[in-house]
């Protein structure tokens, strides 16, 4: 029996986006109060969001299957990827 497959370039840009996010919510808890920590915690969200992108923008032209085809990575699944990641929260 061969282990499973596995692809984290698939879900690549989900696991930035996540690891950002936890980055900036520990960040927001420690750094003391004052102007640079709003700037801060921005700047580190954009970089997520940025590298979320391009990530995601690595993916393009292909249809992949990951994780025992429980996880596809086509052009309809970019789509939403993008859509969501470049809309106003």
């Amino acid at each position: 029996m061969k282990p499973p497959e596995i692809d984290l370039h698939l879900i690549a840009p989900e696991i930035i986006l996540t690891v950002f996010g936890f980055l900036v919510l520990l960040l927001d808890v420690f750094l003391s109060q004052g102007k640079g920590k709003r700037a801060t915690l921005e700047f580190l969200s954009l970089i997520g969001v940025v590298n979320r992108f391009l990530f995601t923008l690595s993916l393009m032209g292909s249809t992949q299957a990951g994780f025992e085809g429980m996880f596809i990575s086509d052009g309809f699944t970019l789509f939403f990827k993008i859509l969501f990641s470049s809309s106003p929260s």
